[in-house]
């Protein structure tokens, strides 16, 4: 059973999950005087390695910072008001902007915290019933650009089978500080003999147990996977039998790579060129083999065309959907299709970033948020007037914090739903106080750790205060504006009961099962039996699709990104170094819990890594403030002088508030012209002590 008392003192355990990250661990709850003792594993979920994040949310829960009560901003300041007086508010600004402006003048936007989750389908069905296509959220900066290139490919997603692989190809990534659970599975697997593979342009931890370490320089990586797919192909260790059968336009491919010689390779990336030749053939002949890479080559110019390459090899090299593969993980149809696909929903407008990224549009059926704040600055291609930010804080995690101010003064409505006042909350007109995680029955889908399982969190409090879960805002939005088609549930519980029904389960097997059940059967080569779902039915190398829409077919001719010493060599002579914005720290997620002492005296303060030459150049000592400055703006953090970093590069943490919010020297405007991806690494900068 998942809820049990024991003792005198009448201590509950209940069985939930985690919501300090977004992995969602299973826990086991303690709790006596409506007070949380402390929080252990939960032994029958397969995410059972506990982060020092998790430790603090006793902190959070408890947190006198938590909002409780909706807010309304009156003349400035913060005024308390009711639920009903909220929603009516909101209501009444809505219909009049509707009326006004039109209904795709809204603009809903969700944080990463909400991934999914049951809330995401809420969110899609509240879009269309007022009918705006413009939903939005993180993953505009992180995941979907990655998306796009798989779903031109071969249609699918694919997660990484880290714990089944013989070589790891760690492109990016820094477990250590980013995914607890694969920390400790990396050093198992080490002892095991497996064989790793860092690309990191910094010496990160897991850099230590590595064959090899390639140094790359930022927003180069497209180069090392053209050199790379060169050296397989020209020494044929590639996958025949599946490069036969199953794609189209790998004839074009050999052409297209013969120049992209690793010599070639070493002059863009600054990795021997004997390096380069020696990583790739431990790829491509230790079977089997998989590529853990994430947000970091995400946030370049030249993102798409990087994963497309990334891709290619994945495929070419046998190495897609096998165990210790990258796996094709299958969407639940009845956790994510509820949502709206029942509804029919479709795009019926065109999103505000449609004419400039018709491919994103056409993948993720929604907006690009990367031309939000351009969008509600200028009113092209037409006005947004509302915005609804749940579970989100873009003032900090989105590109250019200044743009985001300019942009909200424009807004007749501004909602923020969130545990706390954030800085994005600050320049909101209504706030409204969400519930923890503690607070609520929800469901998650383990779909992006690979997992095709879904488990269930378990509510270990009432909600605090006058705070709501944001499906059960949703539902009373929703309710209240007359979409009662749309938000038939009378709470979040029938909602999780009408997504379960379809397995046989229900909320109490849930809480019986706190390991939760797998939705789907754990399968390999699954094009051998249905094919691939691209027009073709093939792996596309070579697609006819993106050509059809004017984008090169195949991930060339290589492009250097927008900015960069080798593309703007006179901006950098007056902004002389690199910077690298998104560095993580295993304390915090993304811009949240810097507000909790337990993690706050861990980590105190933000710190740009700044290597001993550059540090000397300009006068700058460990541990003294400095300011980071690019077009853009400026950022305040403390110099951290290490060799960690390469040589003119300083590589910033993101998330951080006031001065040391690292957005404030980011663009909203410099984006890969394919998708619309952030550029977040290799940005010009220069620095300087601080006063």
């Amino acid at each position: 059973m998942s809820i049990q008392k024991t003792g005198p003192s009448e201590e509950r355990v209940v069985s939930t999950l985690c919501s300090m990250c977004a992995t969602h661990c299973g826990i086991r709850v303690h709790v006596r005087e409506n007070t949380i003792v402390r929080i252990e594993p939960n032994q029958e979920h397969f995410m059972k390695r506990l982060c020092v994040k998790s430790q603090a949310a006793p902190e959070m829960q408890s947190s006198k910072d938590r909002l409780l009560y909706p807010l309304k901003k009156v003349n400035g300041d913060w005024k308390r008001i009711s639920w009903d007086e909220a929603l009516d508010f909101i209501i009444s600004k809505l219909t009049y902007i509707k009326e006004k402006y039109g209904s795709e003048s809204l603009v809903v936007d969700y944080g990463h915290g909400l991934f999914n989750k049951e809330t995401i389908g809420l969110t899609r069905r509240f879009a269309e019933a007022f009918g705006t296509p413009n939903v939005t959220n993180c993953g505009c900066i992180c995941q979907f650009q990655k998306t796009c290139a798989y779903f031109t490919t071969w249609y699918e997603d694919i997660a990484p089978d880290v714990a089944r692989a013989k070589c790891i190809v760690n492109w990016g990534v820094d477990p250590w500080n980013s995914a607890t659970p694969a920390r400790f599975l990396y050093q198992q697997l080490k002892e095991k003999g497996q064989k790793l593979i860092v690309i990191d342009p910094r010496k990160i931890r897991i850099s230590e147990m590595a064959d090899y370490l390639l140094r790359i320089r930022p927003g180069t990586d497209w180069a090392l996977l053209l050199a790379w797919i060169n050296i397989i192909i020209s020494e044929e260790l590639y996958d025949k039998d599946f490069v036969n059968k199953w794609t189209i336009g790998f004839d074009k491919l050999v052409e297209a790579v013969k120049g992209y010689t690793p010599q070639w390779a070493e002059g863009v990336t600054g990795i021997p060129a004997d390096d380069i030749i020696e990583s790739a053939r431990m790829y491509a002949t230790t079977k089997p083999a998989t590529i853990n890479s994430w947000v970091s080559l995400e946030q370049s110019s030249n993102t798409f065309q990087t994963y497309r390459a990334m891709s290619i090899l994945i495929a070419i090299t046998g190495n897609l959907d096998i165990e210790g593969g990258n796996r094709i993980v299958p969407t639940p149809p009845d956790m994510f299709s509820w949502n709206y696909q029942d509804q029919g929903y479709v795009l019926s407008k065109k999103t505000f970033s449609a004419d400039r990224f018709p491919l994103w549009e056409k993948l993720m059926k929604e907006a690009q948020g990367n031309l939000l704040w351009e969008t509600i600055r200028t009113e092209k291609p037409y006005p947004i007037k509302g915005l609804i930010v749940e579970a989100s804080n873009p003032a900090l995690t989105r590109a250019d914090t200044n743009k985001f101010k300019e942009a909200v003064k424009n807004l007749d409505l501004f909602v923020v739903v969130d545990l706390f006042m954030t800085e994005t909350a600050e320049f909101a007109n209504i706030v409204l106080p969400g519930a923890t995680g503690f607070e609520d029955n929800w469901l998650h889908c383990y779909l992006w750790a690979g997992i095709n399982a879904i488990a269930m969190a378990q509510k270990v409090f009432e909600p605090a205060g006058e705070c709501l879960g944001i499906s059960r805002f949703w539902l009373e939005l929703g309710r209240r504006m007359g979409y009662e088609d749309y938000f038939p549930w009378k709470n979040t519980d029938e909602l999780i009961e009408s997504i379960l029904k379809p397995y046989g389960k229900d909320i109490q097997w849930m809480k019986e099962h706190p390991g939760g059940f797998f939705y789907a059967p754990r399968v390999v080569k699954s094009y051998e039996r249905k094919g691939f779902r691209s027009p073709s039915g093939k792996m596309e190398i070579y697609s006819e699709t993106l050509e059809k829409m004017g984008i090169d077919p195949l991930p060339v001719p290589y492009k250097e990104p927008i900015e960069s010493p080798v593309s703007t060599p006179e901006l950098f002579k007056e902004y002389p170094l690199m910077a690298n914005a998104g560095q993580r720290y295993e304390e915090y997620e993304h811009s949240c819990w810097r507000n909790l002492p337990r993690l706050r005296s861990r980590r105190p303060d933000p710190k740009a890594q700044i290597h001993p030459k550059d540090a000397e150049r300009y006068g700058v000592k460990h541990g003294e403030w400095v300011i980071i400055e690019s077009p853009q703006g400026e950022v305040k953090m403390k110099a951290d002088v290490t060799e960690d970093t390469l040589e003119g590069l300083v590589t910033m943490p993101h998330g951080w508030g006031r001065e040391c919010n690292v957005n404030l020297i980011t663009s909203c405007v410099k984006l890969d012209p394919i998708i619309g991806a952030v550029t977040c690494r290799g940005l010009a900068c220069r620095i300087k002590k601080a006063d």
